[in-house]
């Protein structure tokens, strides 16, 4: 005996198009995925869609979460990208994860780069890529992915890097573990990024003085607010962190970094002038070193 399908009882497409765009406008994500799944010509009845969506990227088990414009959610596995790509005009990425492991090649992320490709725009927040069994980080090993993200806000590492990205242009670079970056990979990120927040454990006072002579000879203009923590800093002193650089005593004061949200409370720095007449203090404790560049 066969079973009876849900098209044969009641003619969804048939009811006026009033009454049909209010039960699509009510639906969930994944309802809307599932209609179009059983009803294949069902984009062609539906409204202009428009939503939200973060994306957690593992080889094991890639998810999408999207938010309609109706405040309803669902997490939906990657394999639906391609249904998602028909039911919403326009679907914007707030939020990608992705994590690398050792068996990461740059096959395995084609899907994710042609999908990410499409759906790109300038209102990403936030870009995390992260190796969850702390492997060193080839960025290598996914491809092109990050040839796409000229307009990413914010990118976060929470893993050891190498071969770091020498293109992409961002508002803030977060590191929370940037032990295998060496010092030509933090004065690369200093001279693309707004702000910068890096964690290093070998970072020292004479490395810290060419990121200042990179400002002060204007290789970095985009910098506004760097903080570099060393874990495990030897201080070689005055005289190494600020070798042949004019400044000034300053008196203290205090700034917030915009996009990180960092307020720095100071009692002394090093004020520095460039020759276009911006103006910056450098402030060294026992573990942090900063880059306050005024406005």
């Amino acid at each position: 005996m066969s079973t009876s399908t849900f098209s044969e009882f009641f003619d969804f497409f048939a009811l006026p198009n009033l009454l049909r765009e209010q039960i699509f406008a009510n639906m969930c994500p994944s309802a809307l995925v599932s209609l179009y799944q059983t009803f294949r010509a069902a984009h062609t009845f539906f409204p202009f869609f428009n939503g939200k969506m973060c994306i957690k990227y593992s080889l094991e088990s890639p998810k999408i979460q999207v938010i309609g414009s109706n405040g309803k959610q669902s997490i939906l596995p990657f394999t639906a990208h391609k249904t998602l790509s028909k039911v919403y005009s326009h679907l914007q990425l707030v939020n990608l994860s992705v994590e690398i492991n050792e068996d990461s090649r740059p096959e395995n992320y084609s899907d994710l780069l042609k999908f990410v490709g499409r759906w790109l725009d300038r209102d990403v927040n936030t870009v995390r890529v992260f190796s969850k069994d702390g492997n060193v980080l080839d960025l290598d090993s996914i491809g092109g992915l990050f040839d796409i993200f000229e307009s990413v806000k914010v990118i976060k590492y929470s893993n050891k890097i190498s071969n770091f990205f020498q293109s992409i242009k961002v508002q803030v670079v977060d590191i929370s573990n940037g032990s295998h970056l060496n010092t030509k990979d933090i004065r690369r990120v200093c001279r693309k990024a707004e702000e910068v927040r890096i964690s290093s454990s070998c970072f020292s006072d004479s490395k810290f003085n060419d990121i200042i002579w990179d400002w002060l000879n204007g290789r970095n203009k985009c910098l506004r607010y760097l903080e570099i923590t060393s874990r495990t800093r030897q201080p070689q002193g005055l005289r190494v962190l600020m070798e042949e650089i004019p400044f000034t005593s300053g008196q203290g004061g205090a700034f917030e970094a915009k996009f990180l949200k960092v307020k720095t409370i100071f009692h002394t720095g090093f004020d520095i002038e460039r020759q276009d007449g911006k103006r910056a203090t450098v402030v060294r404790s026992a573990k942090k070193f900063k880059l306050i560049v005024w406005n």
